[in-house]
Parts: C-alpha cells; structure tokens; sequence
C-alpha cells in the first residue's frame, strides 16, 4: 500500500492531512527518563511487546539512523525536529505505510500518532483508539480516575489527545487575508502554526479535555 502522504483523502486538495496524538505513560517509570538504563529498559519493555502490538510496527532508535533518514522523517511530521537535540534517548515504532508512528521517550513516554491524507478525522482516531487499546492490553498506563491520562506536562492530563489538520491555506496567504483568520481563530481559543512552506497551516481542532 502506498504511504499515507502519497495517498489522496477528502478534500486533500485543501486538506493535507489529518493527525491525532495521543500522551501515554507507564506507570511504572518515572517520568522524563534521563538515565541510559531505564531508558534501556523502557525500549526493551516495548520491543518485547512489539510482535503482540499488530500493524507490522518496526523499532527503530533514532541514533541508529543517518541524518538524511532522520531529516525526512522531521519533514513526513513523524518526529518532531527537536528529537535530535537527544536522539540517543529516542526511539521508534512505525509502519512501512508510515500512518502510525509512536515516539519513544520523547515527552511523555509513549506519544502514539495517527496520519491520513485529506479530512479524514473520524478514521485517524478510530485508529488511534483501536491501537491505544491494545497497548492498554499490553502496558500498565498511567493514569488517575479523576483527571484521566497523568502526562509530563500538566496541559495535557485528561485524555492526552490532540487532534489537528493541516491545510494548504495559499489563496488566504497570497490576498494577504490569512492574518485575519489567525486572529478569528484565536478569539475561539485555536492557535493556527506555520509550516515550512508559508501557505500551509496547521490548526488543531481539538486539545486535551
């Protein structure tokens, strides 16, 4: 099958694509490892679980790969681009299609991430709830039956979602009316971020809650 940002979605000729993230974190490992053994441990907890987890899901650590690799991987939006700050802490799961990847030990332990080209939210997030039930099958998660997901950061406790859109906003740009649609935005609480290409825009539609 072709890779998710080769494929074309509803209204991919707006839409680029649709993501959702999900904060997930055991609950028996402190959070924000720092130590090489723990983070050893925590990878290798994870590879042991790899084959019971599906979707064909590889390991791949970070520091193992060439910098052109890890380049398209910021470029794809797999990675964030401040994981190279500490590569050697970081690791992988990702499909061959390259719809799923969960970042090991970035901010929070496990940031499981669903992509597809065009609007298709209602698919990244079944996805991404089948696979986040699985992983519950497989890791003790933690989490707290009053504020829901614990995460590394106070923001993102409760259910640990984000889900956004990127979109191809080049008609707004170029009649120069895309400032007053991020100021529209802002007045409902949604901060549109630029991407490297200054006509694409991602806007998350729904946060933590």
């Amino acid at each position: 099958m072709l890779n998710w940002y080769l494929q074309t979605g509803k209204d991919s000729d707006v839409v680029i694509a649709s993501k959702i993230t999900f904060a997930r974190n055991l609950s028996h490992f402190n959070f924000y490892i720092k130590e090489d053994e723990k983070i050893q441990k925590l990878e290798n907890l994870v590879k042991e679980k790899l084959l019971q987890l599906g979707y064909e899901l590889k390991f791949v650590k970070l520091s193992e790969i060439d910098e052109l690799t890890l380049q398209e991987l910021i470029e794809k939006g797999l990675i964030p681009d401040k994981v190279i700050q500490n590569k050697k802490q970081k690791s992988i799961l990702l499909n061959d299609e390259e719809n799923i990847c969960i970042v090991i030990n970035d901010e929070d332990h496990l940031q499981l991430q669903v992509f597809a080209s065009g609007f298709e939210l209602d698919a990244v997030t079944n996805l991404c709830i089948e696979i986040d039930e699985k992983i519950q099958t497989l890791f003790k998660i933690s989490q707290n039956r009053k504020y829901g997901y614990l995460t590394s950061c106070p923001t993102n406790v409760g259910t640990g979602a984000k889900l956004s859109t990127i979109l191809h906003l080049a008609g707004l740009t170029k009649t120069n009316n895309i400032q007053n649609v991020i100021r529209f935005a802002r007045q409902f609480g949604i901060e549109m971020t630029k991407m490297q290409n200054p006509d694409i825009y991602s806007i998350p539609l729904f946060l933590n809650n």
